[in-house]
């Protein structure tokens, strides 16, 4: 009996659309395999869940390609529910596909589309290609101009940053206070003589004392569910402490490419105390830039603070 590997795909906004999700998708594509004599098995189950078909860099898509080119060929065809499912790029579904027909003998079948191979075939295969991908370009544009309008009323897109939340009622960034207390601290470390380095370090060994679980950065929360939460050196770096610093956001600033709105949401800290800290910023930015180089410079970094190696100039 003739094998067949199903590729499934979703974006997270088709997800919700009825005959789309990926349950669906199996449900059909493992029927028309029994009524046409193909058989599916688990190893040969190729699914991306949440991913665009704008380009090829997909994980399942990519192991389904490497997979085609074991020797000897692993199945005969691969069936789709449709076209868009394998690709909304032209250029990448006429690659692939040349290159699952001509050099590992494998077809590509949309089991809701049917083409043959005759003249009229191709050619109505071609025009589903274009119109995926004239689909996918067209919603791109939708959506980034849905973004902007959003962003011209000063609405969140994406997560807040450290130290806000999103409130419900106007999409706007809101002070989450647990967070929003290390912000200050931070400030007010650095305006009274704190470097990046030091802060980073006091965040590290004594956050937890201090501010409780708040005191983790977004990538440290991720480190501690993975249950690495010893290793505190990915959170609090002397760039996070800079970044920090630097944004506007906490003065209550909201920025999305060229929009900027300033008192849009409620800061963090006054911007007294933020162009202070620009300055001091800036000042050593300065004298750190005035150094000479040395040997290797940007390629050695600190067991304990993960910082840079500097140089330290003294006078005698």
């Amino acid at each position: 009996m003739k094998k067949a590997a199903i590729y499934a795909r979703v974006s997270s906004k088709e997800q919700a659309e009825e005959g789309a999700s990926i349950p669906a998708q199996i449900k059909q594509l493992k029927q028309y395999a029994i009524e046409h004599g193909y058989t599916v098995p688990n190893d040969f189950e190729f699914i991306d869940a949440g991913e665009s078909a704008r380009t090829a860099k997909r994980p399942e898509f990519q192991n389904m390609i490497a997979t085609a080119k074991k020797k000897p060929r692993p199945f005969d065809v691969i069936l789709i529910h449709k076209t868009d499912r394998f690709a909304r790029n032209r250029e990448d579904s006429i690659i692939y596909k040349s290159l699952l027909r001509k050099q590992c003998g494998i077809d590509v079948i949309s089991i809701t589309e049917k083409f043959d191979d005759s003249p009229q075939g191709k050619m109505l295969e071609g025009i589903m290609e274009v119109v995926a991908e004239f689909y996918s370009a067209n919603l791109a544009k939708e959506v980034m101009k849905g973004m902007n309008e959003q962003a011209d009323n000063g609405v969140a897109l994406g997560e807040p940053p450290y130290g806000y939340t999103i409130e419900p009622k106007t999409g706007k960034y809101a002070i989450y206070e647990p967070e929003a207390k290390v912000v200050r601290y931070i400030f007010d470390q650095y305006i009274n003589g704190g470097s990046l380095r030091s802060i980073g370090m006091d965040l590290r060994q004594n956050g937890i004392k201090m501010f409780g679980e708040a005191a983790l950065t977004k990538k440290s929360k991720a480190v501690k569910n993975e249950g690495k939460h010893k290793d505190q050196k990915l959170s609090w770096r002397p760039n996070t402490v800079r970044h920090t610093l630097r944004n506007e956001v906490y003065t209550g600033t909201f920025e999305w490419n060229d929009t900027v709105i300033k008192n849009n949401h409620p800061e963090i800290v006054s911007m007294d105390i933020f162009d202070l800290t620009q300055v001091i910023l800036d000042r050593k930015t300065t004298i750190k830039s005035t150094s000479k180089d040395y040997l290797l410079r940007g390629l050695v970094s600190c067991f304990e603070c993960c910082g840079s190696l500097s140089q330290l100039t003294q006078k005698r």
